[in-house]
């Protein structure tokens, strides 16, 4: 067999450089290289090493969802990256030598911003800090994983926007989006209104792919709780497309355009047998592949429905004249979407921010301005919202620095017109680009001030829009600000979460905002929580046979389970399991996970044994779990007295046992 380091000299050869950590590991902060390529690393350092998982979904070698297994520790080998790489880091390989990770610090600053992921020898995904902040802002799938390349604007681990995506992909991240009852994931694989306006459509046809797009945001969650087939045990197969087609220029359609117009899926439902998913009609923008209309779970034996859009199947007479291919129905808007197009090109060739890239963003904000005067009045206020993205997309990234200007202007003119439709759309749009600019550009103190600025604005947004689709978050997030920033108030919390829920009662954040209410009030008071247990059994807090019992509720996802929560470096299901050894049936504790993934929750190995277990995924957002009690930060526990009256939902887990003995 060939040496350690030999063979990893080979196979590292074939690596590319950058990738994500978020903070560092094990001895990086030692200054001598050499002295970590001499090192002989310890099993503990192996375990934490291989602790580390990918956020995202993908399959890779020495794969955990807890803590490793001792005999994976035994079976891996570590050394340092230095020589390698001339970087600092570490490659751990298995006991054949093969790669299954590869950590390191490219640019110097004693902070891994590497972190790969291997399968059978071959990388399959990647984590990347590109700017060095300890957080990551890509994720990319490579080999035999596919193609996929996922950017995280904000960092909180949720993919914003594909950069790269194959249409095969679209098709597996639809059906996992509507098995996990997931939204955000669906949402972003949709043709933008942008990328709607670059396809350079016109007449009939732009009117069809706008409807279909329209109804493709709206409808997801109707259509999901509308099917039944793709459930928690339902599995994806393949997409079965073939060949991409060419719908070429012609009337209606200014230039060729790739598509499948058909696409579908095959999927294996929880009930057996094989079911499709169909997509419609998928579009190629750039690097991208898009969904612009809603997904149909077909029953056996019915026809599929939608897709068509560039060649239904009950089209024989051409849509286009060979003699003059281009004509269209209105040449002076064509002829401004066609400038348009031109002007996406050359920002999307404009790689860096500067005077031309502002420039080119200006004049492509105007030519929306333009093109929203000569459009039809039905299709204004979807223009409108789509100059409110581009532009406040722009001036987030820095480059469109006088953008926020442009769009205050925009503003005022449609004000001044009586126009009011979407403006509190542009102004959601800047008060969001205003505060991220400025918090991702701040320190650690200057982020709080940021923060109390972001937080009046939402004050004077609730006030200047109140019947906005925006205006219960408004209050929500507000609320939420006084519950756990720096200026705490939890009397100033409950008043404005008890405004969220009396001014819309019935919403989303009305319902949180009102379970919020119930936690921070309801100190001393029988406080209701309940839910069906995993295997379909009913807890409910106000049941008799809880009576002279303590009860914790801990609510949490999966990236929870690892931390540490006290001085003795316990996760919270080790000083569960302590609390149930010392108190016995004194002490009844619920794990309410509402992790969205509910496969990830599947695979967790944590130690469960006596505990309640619940799972009701959707996060802190959308969980029905976690809207009960209105949870606004994860881990969260909650803890009843002996008499069923909610007595603590602030302090950790560390501090169980004390808020128990004080029961005794």
């Amino acid at each position: 067999m060939m040496p350690f380091d030999q063979s990893f000299q080979i196979t590292i050869k074939k690596l590319a450089t950058t990738a994500f950590l978020a903070v560092a590991m094990l001895s990086l902060n030692s200054p001598d290289a050499a002295a970590q390529k001499k090192k002989q690393f310890s099993e503990s350092e192996i375990s934490t090493a291989l602790t580390y998982k990918a956020k995202q979904d993908v399959d890779y070698d020495f794969k955990v969802s807890g803590r490793p297994t001792e005999e994976m520790v035994k079976k891996a080998q570590m050394q340092s990256s230095s020589e390698l790489f001339k970087k600092t880091g570490y490659v751990i390989a298995d006991a054949t030598n093969r790669v299954v990770r590869v950590l390191l610090d490219t640019n110097s600053d004693r902070k891994l911003d590497y972190f790969s992921y291997y399968k059978d020898g071959i990388e399959v995904y990647r984590e990347v800090d590109t700017d060095y902040d300890s957080e990551p802002n890509e994720y990319r799938w490579l080999g035999s994983a596919g193609t996929r390349w996922g950017i995280d604007r904000n960092q909180d681990g949720e993919i914003d926007q594909w950069k790269v995506i194959s249409a095969e992909e679209v098709a597996y991240e639809v059906f996992m989006a509507i098995k996990n009852r997931d939204d955000a994931r669906y949402q972003r694989l949709l043709l933008s209104k942008e990328e709607l306006a670059s396809l350079g459509l016109s007449g009939d046809l732009a009117k069809d792919a706008a409807a279909r797009l329209d109804n493709a945001r709206k409808g997801f969650a109707n259509m999901v709780r509308g099917q039944k087939a793709i459930d928690g045990s339902a599995k994806w197969i393949n997409s079965g497309n073939g060949k991409p087609s060419l719908a070429a220029a012609g009337r209606g359609l200014s230039k060729d355009l790739i598509c499948h117009d058909h696409a579908s899926s095959v999927f294996e439902s929880g009930a057996g047998g094989t079911d499709t998913l169909a997509l419609g009609t998928l579009v190629k923008v750039g690097d991208v592949w898009r969904l612009m209309e809603l997904p149909q779970v077909v029953p056996r034996g019915k026809a599929i429905e939608n897709g068509g859009l560039l060649f239904p199947v009950a089209q024989i007479i051409p849509q286009f004249d060979p003699v003059n291919p281009t004509e269209r129905v209105d040449e002076e808007l064509a002829g401004l979407y066609e400038e348009l197009t031109k002007m996406e090109t050359a920002i999307a060739k404009e790689a860096e921010p500067g005077v031309e890239m502002a420039k080119l963003q200006k004049d492509r904000a105007m030519m929306q301005w333009k093109i929203y005067q000569k459009i039809p009045e039905k299709e204004k206020s979807n223009w409108l919202e789509n100059i409110g993205d581009t532009v406040s997309n722009a001036y987030q990234m820095e480059a469109y620095p006088e953008g926020l200007r442009f769009l205050e202007s925009v503003i005022k003119t449609l004000r001044e017109a009586k126009k009011p439709q979407s403006l509190d759309y542009i102004r959601w749009r800047m008060i969001h680009a205003e505060y991220y600019k400025k918090l991702e550009r701040s320190d650690r103190r200057e982020k709080e001030d940021v923060a109390e600025e972001y937080y009046k604005k939402l004050e004077a947004f609730g006030s200047e829009f109140p019947k906005s689709k925006f205006a219960p978050e408004a209050l929500f997030m507000i609320g939420q600000n006084f519950e756990v920033s720096r200026n705490a108030d939890p009397e100033k919390a409950s008043r404005w979460y008890q405004a969220c829920e009396q001014r819309y009662e019935g919403t989303d954040f009305g319902k949180r905002a009102a379970g919020a209410v119930r936690r921070i009030d309801g100190r001393g008071k029988a406080v209701p929580f309940s839910g069906k247990t995993v295997d379909g059994k009913v807890f409910d807090i106000s049941n008799r046979t809880l009576r002279d019992r303590i009860v914790v509720v801990y609510f949490w996802e999966m990236w929870c389970a690892d931390q540490k929560v006290n001085a003795k470096g316990d996760t919270a299901f080790e000083v569960f399991q302590d609390i149930k050894s010392k108190y016995k049936d004194e002490v009844v504790i619920v794990s309410a996970n509402i992790e969205a993934n509910a496969d990830a929750y599947k695979e967790f190995d944590g130690e469960l044994k006596g505990i309640f277990e619940m799972h009701a995924p959707g996060g802190m957002e959308s969980s029905p779990l976690a809207a009960q009690l209105g949870i606004v930060s994860e881990p969260t526990m909650i803890v009843w007295d002996k008499e069923g009256k909610l007595i603590d939902s602030e302090s950790g887990v560390g501090d169980l046992d004390r808020i128990i003995q004080k029961q005794e």
